[in-house]
């Protein structure tokens, strides 16, 4: 029957209430906490020592954090004020011997410190080196920091070693105080369960000296580890800050050194640069008076330079323009002479031009009367906007340019015919006259001999009948005749209109070809002066 049988329980509080009460206080529920850090024994909470260590382990680490370390002196005293714990405790207490367990946990807690302890070497290990730049900045931090993880790890695991031990102890304890009380309680009578309780007392009296005394050894145990923990750190500590110290006390004489050289160095730096600066400065005045003067002699040099290039310079151009205003007359001259012959040789093709086309119109009007408009238009398209012979041209009538005029034979020819017509019309005594008055004009015209030489009378019509008939057989002087028939009247007039029309046509064509040619004349002759 185990501690956790909550009938045994009951049973035994009903059976015995004033034995229950006594021994209840070592019945220790599941539910409480099973480090063994919150029970009493004997009036000592080990709470309260667990927290002294505790505060121990802190203060240690935070003197490694600062970089301080602790003393043998110190160490001891602590070691001494925890052994002066530990005997408060088991002061009284008998201890027994079971040193199998003992030196079972004792080896299980030295494999655990080795194996932190190999842990921490190869953490250390694994860490890379810093460079030669890094390693004076970080040594001092990397190994307080190596301390307080190797602290640690052995606070850890000492303290995961005590609770261990103390579970195993409080478990043991809870099974023997079973088996105990639940060894023939309900056979005995009141007087044996006097007895048993008086026995029970004393069994957990030796019990609980046994385990004081148990706790003790291991507290004892533990601080000794700590102790020589802490010592071994102590010394690795003090090695390392020693070995610290040299290398920053040779770094400390390096850089001395190198500041006096550097200091040195400046030092002669400034003196060159000084030097440098005042030889600069005297370089550059001496250069800049040089410059000044050579500024000056280049400006007088340059000024009698300028004014001897501007004289020479004014006579030059002064000759030179000279000598272009003769150029440009000579060039105006050259000009006027070319425009002038470039005139002429136009005027020269133009003449020959408009030479050849009146040719070719007169050789159409006695030759192709009916295609001289064509060549009028082949004329004036050659004058080139000539006026003379723009206003002749235009004068024609617009139906010479389009049919051409009658050819002079015809001409002749007709004028008999047109003249006997005339004639016959001419013997009619009044316009108004009929059909009797025509037929008796036209017997009478057949009948009367008509007289080759002029009338008398220049009033009569016959007269200038007879007249434009002699000028047109013998002097074949169309334009005399044209001026005669001109001077008829009334129906002989009417008789003859269109035999004057075309011959007026023609009359103007050779007057117009005469006014063409002399004004070309005048062109040729003004040309060749």
């Amino acid at each position: 029957m185990t501690r956790e049988d909550s009938e045994f329980r009951k049973k035994f509080e009903a059976s015995a209430p004033a034995v229950y009460d006594m021994v209840s206080p070592y019945l220790i529920d599941d539910h409480s906490e099973t480090t063994g850090s919150s029970h009493e024994f004997d009036g000592f909470n080990l709470a309260a020592l667990k927290s002294e260590l505790d505060d121990i382990e802190s203060r240690i680490e935070s003197a490694a954090s600062k970089g301080v370390t602790f003393t043998k002196e110190e160490v001891s005293a602590i070691k001494h004020k925890v052994e002066d714990k530990l005997a408060q405790i088991t002061k009284g207490s008998e201890a027994k011997d079971e040193a199998p367990k003992d030196a079972k946990s004792t080896a299980k807690t030295e494999a655990s410190a080795q194996q932190s302890d190999a842990e921490d070497e190869e953490e250390e290990e694994k860490e890379p080196e810093p460079t030669t730049e890094k390693k004076k900045a970080t040594i001092s931090r990397g190994k307080l920091d190596a301390i307080q993880r190797r602290a640690r790890g052995l606070k850890a695991k000492a303290d995961q070693s005590a609770a261990q031990q103390i579970k195993d102890m409080e478990t043991e304890l809870r099974k023997d105080l079973e088996v105990v009380l639940a060894h023939d309680l309900g056979s005995l009578d009141e007087e044996g369960l006097r007895r048993r309780v008086v026995q029970l007392v004393l069994e957990l009296k030796d019990r609980n000296r046994w385990e004081a005394m148990r706790m003790y050894e291991l507290t004892k145990q533990h601080t000794d580890d700590v102790v020589k923990k802490y010592d071994e750190l102590l010394r690795d500590q003090s090695e390392r800050y020693e070995d610290l110290i040299r290398a920053e006390a040779a770094d400390a004489a390096s850089r001395a050194s190198d500041a006096a050289d550097q200091r040195a160095e400046e030092h002669f730096s400034r003196v060159i640069f000084n030097k440098e600066q005042q030889w600069h400065r005297n370089t550059q005045e001496a250069l800049e008076r040089q410059r000044a003067e050579l500024a000056r002699d280049m400006e007088q040099k340059f000024a009698q330079a300028k004014a001897q290039l501007e004289s020479k310079a004014s006579e030059d151009i002064a000759s030179r323009v000279k000598a272009l205003g003769a150029l440009k007359d000579k060039v105006k001259s050259l000009q006027s002479a070319l425009q002038k012959r470039s005139d002429n040789e136009q005027l020269a093709r133009n003449l020959r031009q408009m030479s050849l086309a009146v040719l070719e119109a007169q050789d159409a009007l006695y030759k192709r009367p009916q295609e001289v408009g064509f060549a009028l238009q082949k004329l004036k398209a050659a004058a080139g906007g000539d006026q003379s012979i723009e206003s002749s041209l235009s004068a024609l009538s617009p139906r010479i340019l389009h049919s051409g005029v009658a050819d002079e034979l015809d001409l002749l020819q007709r004028f008999e015919s047109v003249y006997d017509e005339c004639y016959k019309v001419a013997l009619v005594p009044d316009e108004n006259a009929g059909i009797v008055e025509y037929a008796v004009a036209r017997a009478v015209a057949a009948l009367t001999f008509r007289r080759s030489d002029a009338p008398a009378s220049s009033e009569d019509q016959e007269f200038h009948l007879t007249r434009a008939r002699a000028l047109l057989r013998e002097k074949h002087d169309l334009a005399a005749s044209l001026k005669e028939m001109e001077c008829l009247r009334g129906l002989v007039k009417n008789t003859a209109s269109d035999w004057v029309a075309e011959a007026k046509d023609r009359v103007a064509v050779e007057q117009a070809l005469v006014l063409v040619k002399s004004h070309l004349s005048v062109l040729s002759a003004s040309l060749s002066k």
